[in-house]
């Protein structure tokens, strides 16, 4: 394993807890990506690193250095690792239970 991919400690299901955390400790243009995945992490899942960039009102480079500021290698395995902690996250009960479901007895 690379010395940067051990600077994430946690599980991949902690790592919306992980951004929330080390939030304080980066740059202002980092913490503005984090604001935004957090706010939409299901976006940040889907977008592209220019689209990121625009929501986050930062450059391109900035969402590169958040994702090795986390341990990630760059984008793509730090949305993979996203992806996966938003599954573990969410109860396959819950995913399957939309507004408009309604119990019967």
């Amino acid at each position: 394993m690379t010395k940067r991919r051990n600077k994430l400690h946690r599980p991949v299901g902690d790592l919306l807890l992980t951004m929330r955390e080390r939030a304080d400790t980066m740059s202002q243009g980092q913490r503005q990506v984090a604001a935004a995945m957090l706010a939409d992490p299901d976006f940040a899942v889907r977008a592209n690193v220019d689209a990121l960039a625009r929501r986050a009102k930062v450059s391109p480079p900035t969402i590169i250095r958040f994702c090795r500021a986390l341990g990630f290698a760059g984008l793509r395995e730090f949305k993979l690792h996203l992806a996966q902690s938003l599954a573990v996250g969410t109860s396959t009960l819950h995913r399957a239970v939309v507004p408009a479901t309604t119990c019967r007895p």
